[in-house]
Order: C-alpha cells, then structure tokens, then sequence
C-alpha cells in the first residue's frame, strides 16, 4: 500500500498495516521505506485492510481481492491511501528508529542509526540517542553505534527520543555475537 499524508508526503513509516482474510490475519510496521508498507506476502485470498498511524484518522479497505492458484497470489495489489489528521493531533506524533534491527558480529563494528519523527511542521525533529546496556555497544550523540568486545551474546535496546517532546520515541534493538574468548 502506497501511503501518503494530506500534503500527498510518503508517510508508510510508522504506520501499521493489519491485513484479514477469514482467520488469516497479518500485520506489518512501516519501518524501512517512507511511501509503502505491505503484508500477506504472496498469499491469495480477499481481505479487508485496516491502516494506522499514530495522531491520524485509522483507514480501512475491505474487500481487496488478490487472485492467485495453489502456489500463491498472481499479482501483487498495490492501493493507494491518504491519511489524514486526527483533530487536535500532537505536534510530535511518532518516531521510528531505522535501521529497526541489527546484529553486529565482531567488536569495533559500527551501525549508523536514524531517528525519523513525524511531526507538524517547523517542530524540531531532531532526537537523543541511548542505549540500554554499554556492555553490549555504545552510542554517540549522532546515533552512530559500535560493538563491544563480547565473549558472549549480548543484545540492548536503541532508543531516539524526540528533542521537542521527550515523552514520544522510537525503538531500535541491537544484538552483539560473541566474538572472542577474551576481551581486554
């Protein structure tokens, strides 16, 4: 599903969408690419799709018939949607960590995370990164995280909380494997 906001923005990220087809049910998270967010991977069937969003009108579709045979769906339905603000929405309304989930396999590796926010516009969108244990790896101020020395697994929570309202953030998870016998 092509998702957009009122101002025809890419706005799949931090959306979720909850796909049914009898007691099939399935749900994705926006959390990867900003316009589109899709679920029942290759499986045929009519569903009826519910999108939504924190500090927007919820959409549903019902009805959505995707052909297919004994091997799963024909075609991929793509649909298109535009979310709307609820009344009185906060001025900061989300914010997703990308990347969601990472492993790092040797000490010194290194991943760049980002903090989306959505926002109103002219809010700050800036965010504070931590993370919830420095044994596993630390985190610098620009979101940037490096691995510990681990003689076992180890995994922590990445946190970016919004700079104009602390009370709204994201979460990220970080797992380091254990990558040598001893660490200094």
């Amino acid at each position: 599903m092509r998702v957009t906001d009122q101002l025809g923005r890419p706005a799949a990220l931090g959306a979720r969408l909850l796909v049914q087809d009898g007691p099939y049910l399935d749900s994705a998270f926006g959390e990867y690419d900003r316009l589109v967010i899709g679920a029942a991977e290759n499986r045929a069937g009519t569903y009826s799709l519910v999108l939504t969003r924190p500090g927007y009108h919820n959409v549903g579709i019902p009805q959505v018939d995707v052909v297919g045979d004994a091997c799963g769906a024909i075609r991929t339905v793509t649909l298109s949607t535009s979310l709307s603000l609820l009344p009185g929405a906060p001025a900061v309304r989300n914010v997703v960590v990308i990347p969601p989930r990472v492993g790092l396999g040797l000490a010194g590796l290194q991943t760049q995370y980002r903090g989306y926010v959505d926002a109103a516009p002219g809010v700050d969108t800036t965010v504070t990164w931590s993370i919830s244990d420095t044994a596993v790896a630390q985190i610098s101020a620009s979101g940037l995280a490096v691995a510990k020395c681990r003689t076992r697994w180890g995994a922590a929570t990445v946190v970016a909380r919004s700079t104009a309202d602390t009370t709204v953030r994201g979460i990220g998870y970080l797992a380091v494997y254990a990558n040598s016998q001893t660490c200094p």
